[in-house]
């Protein structure tokens, strides 16, 4: 990663990686929560797609050290 951006990049992408990550998460819960009032109000279960169901259930827990890793820097006080 040599160039004009490089140094930048080394600097801020250790300070940048555990943000995005809650912003991802926080992204899917909220695509989950709009998921969940589908599953109450569609009664027809052929209208719902099972990788959503897949999505919700799966990747959440894989990735929720990063979440919780996210919060903490975020809350962490000189």
């Amino acid at each position: 990663m040599s160039g004009r951006h490089g140094p930048l990049l080394r600097v801020l992408q250790p300070n940048m990686t555990p943000i995005l990550w809650a912003v991802a998460i926080f992204s899917t819960v909220a695509q989950w929560n709009f998921f969940q009032h589908t599953l109450i109000y569609v009664t027809d279960q052929r209208l719902v797609h099972p990788a959503a169901f897949a999505a919700g259930h799966l990747i959440y827990p894989l990735f929720q050290r990063f979440f919780v890793k996210g919060i903490t820097l975020g809350a962490v006080t000189g």
